[in-house]
């Protein structure tokens, strides 16, 4: 189930792999760690930052999906948002994860409860610097490959999984992985290259003049 409520124009939010990151720059898989302070998390290139530490259980937010091996999820949720980054604050283009989310489903398997809810909203925004470019929240199911895509760029994506509609980032459950990243093109420097046309240009004046002198009937 995927049902979108609002966006803004520029970072489009997709489902799938491959939907959003055609070329992997970055990735984190998280499963070298346990009981990390998430609120200085960064592995790999990658900063992923949350308030709260690494749920290490035998929790699975995902529905069955991914390998469990390892999952970013802050113990108990967190009231903040996931942020998302590169460790110099490179733009990027394009973002996938694995979602899942720590909320109960309703359901049990035998004596304990099912985690990873169908019925949250996961509300995101996209920043450069201190500024939200684009933003939006949808209904997914657990297990499935979101994505983020802007060929523009952005600096940091934000993310929140909420219990239901509310102002987000709302109490985050999140759960993540499979973290992959594609990095934005170097924008080119439109400042060297305009010096570049106008030392040509001034250069070609100069030798039309000392042409022009040489002749003094003309060229």
């Amino acid at each position: 189930m995927a049902a979108a409520v609002s966006a803004r124009a520029g970072t489009v939010q997709t489902v799938g792999a491959g939907s959003a990151v055609a070329t992997v720059d970055l990735s984190d898989d998280f499963n070298s760690f346990a009981n990390t302070d998430l609120s200085v998390y960064s592995a790999d290139g990658l900063s992923v930052t949350t308030p709260g530490f690494e749920y290490d259980t035998n929790l699975d937010p995902f529905g069955g999906a991914g390998d469990r091996s390892g999952f970013y999820y802050p113990g108990g949720g967190a009231a903040g948002w996931t942020t998302i980054e590169t460790d110099d604050q490179s733009l990027m283009s394009g973002v996938e994860f694995l979602y899942g989310n720590g909320w109960q489903n309703g359901s049990y398997d035998g004596l304990n409860t099912v985690f990873g809810s169908d019925t949250a909203v996961l509300y995101w925004q996209t920043l450069d610097g201190n500024t939200v470019e684009s933003c939006g929240s949808v209904v997914l199911d657990v297990g499935t490959v979101v994505g983020f895509s802007d060929p523009a760029g952005f600096e940091e994506l934000q993310v929140s999984a909420a219990a239901g509609p509310e102002s987000p980032p709302g109490e985050n459950a999140l759960a993540l992985d499979d973290l992959n990243v594609q990095l934005a093109p170097p924008v080119p420097d439109l400042a060297g290259g305009w010096w570049f046309y106008l030392g040509m240009v001034a250069g070609l004046l100069c030798w039309c003049r000392r042409r022009f002198r040489s002749h003094p009937g003309g060229i």
